[in-house]
């Protein structure tokens, strides 16, 4: 990772030029943050393993929905005049809901996959696929004790980052308990914030996970991850979201 001193103009999202505050550094991290930002999140059972099986899930379980609500608010698409992260805000084509942010200036819409259409017969599940598949990270929320996920098996030429998030489905606490873990590929390198320190986080009005910028965490063995063969399986780097602990949407 480089650092620079910038002075005085940066560029920033969309190729605007913006003037920075002079004789304040920052890092090229710090310049080149987007502030519309689209991120996957799909739904994994106890016992789910491939592409076809995951995304046919149709249905949220209460510890899902509850996770969303972390995530940021159930907004109706139709109507919907903020950013849409190429949802349709007009036919309801995309779906009725979606789950939409706005973090200190930066707004994300999520791609949640049990939100987007669903076709009984078509087993590869293209109207999700088409969404997730060409987003650049993925949060997997994982509801189960002895399952683990392979980023393989989600079939995509963009997504480089996974953020795991297991939930034991049988092990009911309150509050809810997140075990967070992420896993890249090996051409996304390691900058900060790192997940070594802490990677079990309660839910609570001290943790909120909300992505400051993508970084890069590697994939920490918390959750028996199972990296494929174009994933980092090091034990902790990667293009990450920042667990917040300041707390607030």
């Amino acid at each position: 990772m480089y650092a620079a001193e910038l002075y005085p103009f940066a560029v920033h999202a969309h190729g605007v030029l913006k003037t920075l505050r002079p004789a304040v550094p920052c890092t090229l991290l710090d310049v080149f943050i987007k502030s519309e930002l689209k991120v996957g999140v799909i739904y994994v059972k106890e016992g789910q393993y491939t592409e076809e099986e995951i995304l046919d899930n149709n249905e949220n379980s209460p510890l899902f929905e509850e996770f969303l609500q972390v995530l940021g608010d159930k907004v109706r698409l139709k109507g919907f005049d903020r950013y849409k992260g190429g949802l349709d805000t007009v036919h309801d084509l995309t779906g009725l809901y979606s789950v939409y942010t706005n973090w200190r200036g930066i707004e994300i819409m999520f791609h949640v996959s049990t939100l987007l259409p669903y076709e009984r017969h078509d087993p590869q599940k293209l109207q999700r696929k088409r969404h997730i598949g060409n987003d650049i990270v993925c949060v997997v929320f994982l509801e189960a004790d002895n399952t683990s996920f392979s980023p393989a098996c989600i079939k995509s030429h963009f997504l480089h980052t996974f953020i795991l998030v297991r939930v034991s489905a049988r092990i009911k606490r309150r509050p809810t308990r997140y075990e967070v873990s992420v896993v890249t590929r090996d051409e996304v390198g390691a900058y900060k914030p790192y997940l070594w320190e802490q990677s079990v986080f309660d839910k609570g009005p001290m943790f909120s996970f909300r992505p400051q910028r993508l970084n890069v965490f590697d994939p920490s063995p918390v959750f028996g991850v199972s990296p494929g063969p174009a994933f980092n399986s090091n034990s902790a780097t990667s293009h990450s979201f920042d667990l917040d602990q300041a707390g607030g949407k």
